[in-house]
């Protein structure tokens, strides 16, 4: 196994393993609030079944069959209380289907062989089952029950395949170790109690059966149950909150472990790699989707997970984006990766966890150098052909709901078919950007082909100026546009309050300032965006006008084509920002719904079915204007057929009315998934739409090139560099 196992540092300091006072204190505050927590819980069980007793034994002393009947219907109260408190511990929940997939040791010896030696360095339990999925992620997961309130619960490891994809084999002996440090700490056990409490919450919030249904819809008792909840909910959120506290620390621990094994560098480094791993694969969700269309299935998603890399790379103009930069040659000497200046965007597996520079700096504080194995973890499995193509199955499975019979393809024939997507979405670098992530400014189209009919500037007039349309200057003009959308979008965000920073002060253009000056400093970037707009949009009927003019020259057929994929892209933008316009609204809805998972009072209820009609209704505009638009030739799309059959080929469902308050969840995910649809394919074509734009205007140009021949050529060789 020495082969295949990164050394360890020598001399880890003894602290790393011992457990920080903080720790200590907020294990103890949580055991304390689990202490109370199921205290009161068996307390009021104990004392309403003691009161049904009571009542049934008063049955004794009645005198006739009306007392009887009496006592026993008034029992019945407490006793269904004590029903209903006692049947949520032991309430048994369907398990939802899994995707993860089981790794056995004779079947991946060298996998097993380092675990196993991790297990033994770190001196932590080894996990009962290994599995695996397509994720970005790892976690030590422990089984829930009752019966494991009183006895060690079963530990698993679950291993994302994704995450090896990108990181090397020091950094999957950090991300083990880490894992394996969760399973010594003591708060596993206490941990067990907050998943038993968390459980009794959601089964009485959210799993109610038809007796609980019975209790809480009854008009004589819904006051007792609904209170009773109501209490439990406050002091579970208390619970709660400490177990938050808890979790904190239970991160950096594990963090302390990874460092004693591997070195302080290789756990922030896995942190970032984890990031730049799920920004891959949260664009290879997008990109195989594209090829679904086309029902094309990957046998190993894996593959172009890497290739996606190579995509953002590209499509950034950032060659070394998602990399690090190497150490310092001196040892004792580190690189600070996580600025906390900055947004800490944690990758959604770790959303619960400390900040990542606050991890990177409590990994440092006693620092290791991390001499780094570079290998792929992917070594150290057996069979990798069959276990990719079993995990790939599961992705088409989960991600995208597929249920038929799936048929896997070769994955060079789907790389084959993303590339040709990739090319439509990465520009070339000529352009500065220029033309990303934006719509062209709108132009008189019908004036401009007139005055081109009328009389045309000079072939010579119009080489110079098709150079000074990529001139160092426009360049400048491009990366400055761009940084004053970038601070529009962070001012805006700061002054509505929807990012928190921790300092009192913001960084803007290279002065700190207090956070009440974001909308002062808002308006004037605002200003500066309506400016740089208004330099677009004559710029842009500029682009078109020197086109259009040589076209005419070198081939009137160019010139119509030129016209034509214009104004196309004009009514694509067009129905593009009227779905972008909606995108917020709906997009806060999903995540409320996701976060409130009881029945919603009547006036959230209006606003959000409000909402949802304005999404169908900007949805209906879409396909109605997209009825009599048909696409013109675009790569991988049919050319003829309306914009309306491409965007959502069966029928729009019906409108809910205003007064519609019985919307059903099939509604709501038939909706979304048209909704998402249209959006999706307008985003794609608003692309491949502009890919066709510039590659026929690179035609003409290279056309007029070889046509005029001469000192403007060099000119514009020149300028274009």
């Amino acid at each position: 196994m020495s082969s295949h196992y990164p050394p360890s540092p020598r001399n880890v300091p003894w602290e790393l393993w011992q457990p920080s006072a903080s720790y200590v204190s907020s294990l103890n505050r949580m055991l304390t609030g689990v202490i109370v927590f199921f205290t009161i819980y068996f307390t009021l069980a104990a004392l309403f079944l003691a009161l049904a007793v009571g009542l049934l034994r008063m049955t004794r002393f009645a005198t006739s069959g009306v007392g009887v009947l009496f006592c026993v219907v008034l029992a019945f109260i407490p006793g269904g209380v004590f029903l209903f408190l006692v049947k949520n511990l032991f309430k048994v929940r369907r398990p939802g289907k899994t995707y993860d997939i089981e790794v056995l040791p004779e079947d991946h010896p060298r996998l097993f062989q380092f675990l196993h030696a991790v297990s033994k360095e770190t001196q932590s339990p080894f996990p009962k089952h290994v599995y695996v999925n397509f994720e970005v992620n790892a976690a030590a997961m422990q089984a829930v029950g009752f019966r494991y309130l009183f006895s060690r619960p079963e530990r698993s490891l679950k291993l994302g395949l994704g995450l090896l994809n990108v990181i090397n084999l020091t950094e999957f002996k950090a991300l083990i170790a880490h894992e394996f440090g969760h399973m010594t700490q003591n708060d596993m056990k206490s941990g067990t109690w907050v998943c038993m409490a968390s459980k009794i919450m959601d089964n009485m919030l959210n799993q109610r059966d038809a007796f609980d249904e019975f209790l809480f819809n009854n008009q004589y008792l819904a006051w007792i149950y609904t209170s009773l909840t109501t209490f439990l909910c406050a002091v579970f959120a208390l619970v709660m909150k400490l177990d938050s506290a808890l979790s904190r620390e239970m991160e950096f621990h594990a963090d302390s472990i990874a460092v004693s094994v591997a070195g302080s560098d290789a756990v922030a480094s896995l942190l970032y790699r984890s990031l730049w791993g799920d920004w891959c694969l949260n664009q290879l969700v997008n990109d195989l989707h594209a090829a679904r269309e086309k029902n094309l299935h990957s046998a190993d998603i894996f593959a172009h997970h890497l290739e996606t890399a190579k995509f953002l790379r590209k499509k950034h103009y950032d060659p070394e984006l998602g990399e690090l930069p190497a150490l310092p040659p001196n040892a004792q000497e580190t690189i600070q990766i996580f600025d906390p200046e900055e947004d800490d965007e944690q990758a959604a597996m770790w959303a619960s966890h400390p900040p990542n520079h606050d991890r990177e700096l409590a990994a440092k504080e006693f620092y290791i150098r991390s001499v780094y194995d570079v290998r792929s973890p992917w070594i150290l499995f057996d069979q990798i052909p069959e276990l990719r193509k079993a995990v790939s199955k599961t992705f088409y499975r989960e991600v995208y709901q597929h249920k038929k019979k799936l048929e896997l393809a070769d994955p060079k024939k789907i790389q084959e078919f993303l590339n040709e997507e990739y090319a439509d979405y990465a520009y070339d670098a000529k352009y500065a950007g220029l033309y990303d992530d934006r719509s062209i400014e709108k132009f008189d189209m019908g004036l401009i082909w007139k005055r081109a009919e009328k009389s045309r500037n000079r072939p010579e007039a119009l080489m110079k100026a098709l150079g000074a349309l990529t001139a160092p200057e426009v360049a400048a003009f491009s990366r400055r546009f761009q940084r004053h959308l970038l601070e529009e979008e962070f001012l805006e965000a700061l002054a509505n309050k929807r990012i928190k920073l921790k300092k009192k002060k913001f960084e803007f253009r290279g002065q700190k300032y207090p956070k009440k000056d974001a909308k002062k400093f808002l308006f004037g970037v605002s200003e500066e965006v309506k400016c740089d707009q208004a330099w677009l949009k004559e710029y842009d009927a500029r682009v078109y006008t020197v086109h259009l003019e040589l076209a005419l020259y070198l081939n009137p057929a160019w010139a119509q084509e030129l016209r034509t994929r214009y104004r196309f892209h004009f009514v694509e933008q067009s129905l593009w920002k009227t779905m972008r316009e909606r995108q917020g609204d709906i997009q806060f809805v999903l995540e409320f719904l996701s976060q409130n998972q009881e029945e919603l009072p009547e006036e959230i209820f209006v606003q959000i079915l409000e909402i949802f009609r304005e999404g169908h209704q900007a949805i209906r505009n879409v396909l109605e204007e997209g009825e009599n638009q048909q696409f013109p030739p675009l790569r991988g799309l049919p050319a003829g057929i309306s914009l309306r059959a491409y965007l959502l080929p069966t029928p729009l469902v019906d409108r809910p009315t205003e007064w519609d308050y019985r919307i059903k969840g099939k509604w709501v995910d038939k909706f979304l998934d048209q909704y998402r649809e249209v959006q999706r394919k307008l985003f794609s074509l608003h692309f491949k739409s502009m890919a066709a734009i510039l590659t026929l205007q690179e035609q003409i140009a290279k056309a007029a090139q070889q046509k005029w021949a001469g000192p403007v050529e060099q000119t514009f060789k020149r300028a274009g560099k």
